[in-house]
């Protein structure tokens, strides 16, 4: 069939600095009667680094509306008091099988580059009071920093972001090439995808340059991330609705966002090694240990087994040279570990890597 919808590159940077991303996902029922209310706000927080100054920000917005009702529609989108859309005029908009999906993407780098760079706390509100309910079901924030000539730590990144709504029947991938040049020595890549999964007899994957293939099963958003391992000039990144053998209903999952960056931290190396596997009480433990074995320090860590992430060991900070053993549960019935996840901060740029678990 040919796919519905459009995800296109809206922006692509590079240079010092870092790429941070944040998520929310709905579903929040707004407009009159039933479940739906008229004001919605929460408080989300992002990665800032040290001293760092948002350059870009987007925000991209989903939105599920009935079919039979037109657009625009008056609303309020508001992040950190600043007043971002005041109608749902869509860019992009795709039919599933009882609503329509809308999707707006705004720069909201003249409304935001300031608070961004002034805080890591941030809260989104929206007012809606229309007659005809709507549905918020997903935002996802994306922000450029710049380090300041007086910052100590340094940091570069290239970054490609793709954005829209592309609808996946079963069987559907939708293909991306994100154009990043040729990978920086200690640099890590990481893509990362916002979809819909429609069923729960569905599942949706990304998969990235050779990475492995993170799964999501619906109903819902879901967010999809993957280490990249690739280190060429373009990335090909593929979101995938998986085939099914029995009818499915609903059927159709979205695309919304596909975010590949490569960051390089000077001086950040982390390793992992001992990895080992005993079992104990129908239980698979995973020991490792974490080393920290550069110059910079790591807070806020977390660690855990991948595909089956049910256990995660925090760690409050590894200076360099610093070093912590962990042990990682994983539950009867899960998949076998095949790799070691680690989250982190350093001086407030996010790193993720994965690092495979070598069975003997």
């Amino acid at each position: 069939m040919v796919m519905e919808g459009l995800v296109a590159e809206v922006m692509r940077e590079s240079g010092e600095g870092c790429t941070v991303y944040s998520s929310i996902a709905g579903p929040i029922a707004l407009g009159h009667g039933g479940l739906a209310t008229r004001k919605f706000s929460l408080r989300f927080s992002q990665h800032k680094p040290y001293g760092g100054k948002a350059e870009r920000v987007f925000v991209s917005v989903g939105v599920l509306l009935s079919k039979t009702v037109k657009t625009p529609l008056k609303w309020k989108l508001a992040v950190d008091g600043s007043t971002l859309s005041r109608e749902i005029k869509p860019q992009v908009t795709v039919d599933l099988e009882e609503a329509r999906y809308a999707k707006m993407v705004i720069d909201a780098t003249p409304l935001l580059s300031s608070k961004f760079s002034e805080r890591s706390v941030h809260n989104l509100f929206t007012y809606y009071d229309g007659a005809q309910p709507i549905t918020l079901v997903d935002v996802f924030m994306v922000a450029v920093y710049r380090p300041l000539e007086d910052d100590n730590t340094s940091y570069h990144f290239k970054a490609s972001y793709h954005t829209g709504a592309l609808a996946l029947e079963p069987g559907d991938v939708a293909k991306v090439y994100s154009t990043l040049g040729r990978a920086q020595d200690d640099a890590f890549r990481v893509a990362v995808a916002g979809v819909q999964v429609s069923s729960p007899q569905l599942r949706v994957y990304l998969v990235a340059g050779g990475s492995r293939r993170d799964y999501a099963a619906g109903p819902g958003y879901k967010l999809l991330r993957v280490d990249i391992p690739y280190r060429g000039v373009e990335v090909p990144v593929a979101v995938v609705n998986e085939p099914v053998d029995t009818p499915v209903y609903p059927r159709l999952s979205i695309v919304g966002d596909i975010l590949v960056y490569e960051s390089r931290i000077d001086g950040l190396r982390v390793a992992i090694r001992d990895v080992s596997m005993e079992y104990s009480n129908k239980q698979t433990v995973v020991k490792a240990v974490v080393y920290n074995e550069g110059s910079v320090e790591l807070k806020r860590i977390s660690i855990y087994v991948l595909p089956s992430p049910r256990h995660k060991v925090s760690i409050d900070s590894l200076k360099p040279g610093e070093h912590r053993s962990v042990r990682l549960l994983q539950a009867p019935g899960d998949k076998p570990p095949q790799w070691i996840a680690v989250e982190a901060s350093a001086a407030g740029v996010p790193f993720y890597r994965e690092y495979p678990i070598k069975h003997s």
